[in-house]
C-alpha cells in the first residue's frame, strides 16, 4: 500500500506566507487607525465628546458586568 506524502512548504513558501500575514496585520492596523481618527473628527464635529465619553464609560461598565454575570461552574464529567 503506497502511502501519500504530503509535501512540506520550503523556505521560500513560509517566508513568503509570514510576509502575507504580517502584510495583512498592517493593513488592518492602518485601518484600525484611521477609524480611530475618523471618530475623533467626528466627536469634535459634533462638540460632544463629554456626552460621548460618557456614553462609553457607561457601555463599557453594563458589558463588563454582563461578563461577570456567567460565573456559573461547570460540572465535571
Amino acid at each position: 500500500m503506497a502511502k501519500n506524502k504530503k509535501k512540506k512548504p520550503t523556505n521560500k513558501e513560509l517566508v513568503q506566507a509570514m510576509n502575507n500575514v504580517y502584510h495583512e496585520m498592517e493593513r488592518i492596523n492602518f485601518e484600525i487607525f484611521n477609524i480611530k481618527k475618523i471618530q475623533d473628527l467626528y466627536v469634535k464635529f459634533n462638540e460632544d465628546s463629554e456626552k460621548f465619553l460618557e456614553f462609553i464609560k457607561e457601555e463599557l461598565d453594563s458589558k463588563k458586568v454582563e461578563d461577570d454575570k456567567d460565573t456559573e461552574k461547570t460540572e465535571d464529567k
